[in-house]
Formats: C-alpha cells, sequence, structure tokens
C-alpha cells in the first residue's frame, strides 16, 4: 500500500482537494479524500502541496482530437516533430501512413 499524503488532489467528480491523501493498493487506487486513514504499514510519499492527478495518465498533451495523423495541430511536413523523427531516422511519409 501507498499513501500519498499532503496532496492538492485534482478529481474527476469532486473537484480539487486541498491537503488530501491517495491511497494505492496493488497498483489501483484504493481512495481518495481529505479524511483518508493511512494504514500503519503504508510506505508514505509526502507531496509536500504538489498537485496530485489520480488516474490521469498525462493531463497535458499537444495531439488533437482528430482522426488522421495529417490533420494534427502542428504535425506538418514543415513543424518541428516530423523534422526531430526524421532526423532519428523516422522519414515523414513513414509518419503519416
Amino acid at each position: 500500500m501507498i499513501a500519498i499524503v499532503n496532496a492538492k488532489v485534482v478529481t474527476v467528480t469532486n473537484g480539487t482537494i486541498e491537503n488530501g491523501t491517495v491511497l494505492v493498493e496493488n497498483g489501483k487506487i484504493a481512495a481518495v479524500g481529505s479524511d483518508v486513514k493511512v494504514p500503519e504499514n503504508a510506505q508514505i510519499i509526502d507531496a509536500k502541496g504538489g498537485w496530485l492527478t489520480p488516474g490521469f495518465i498525462d493531463v497535458h498533451t499537444h495531439m488533437s482530437t482528430f482522426g488522421e495523423p495529417n490533420t494534427m495541430p502542428g504535425f506538418t511536413s514543415i513543424s518541428m516533430y516530423p523534422k526531430l523523427w526524421e532526423h532519428s531516422g523516422i522519414p515523414y511519409p513513414e509518419l503519416i501512413h
């Protein structure tokens, strides 16, 4: 069991919980809240007031909701991302097909 304490916990359904705790058991979220009882044997991680977004893998992304790679903003033959991939050995035409 892991307990992340003293966090600003951003939830999907209950807004932001100041000074919140998230319990993780066997890789899954077991509890979230401001009054969560932390088991004695839990490994404690002090978030020191930092933001915690349980359940989100990546809350920041530049991907669009469009269905085709060619329509993604910033993903054109002149943008920096394909240039970086090409530099690593993957040519632009392979990225979009």
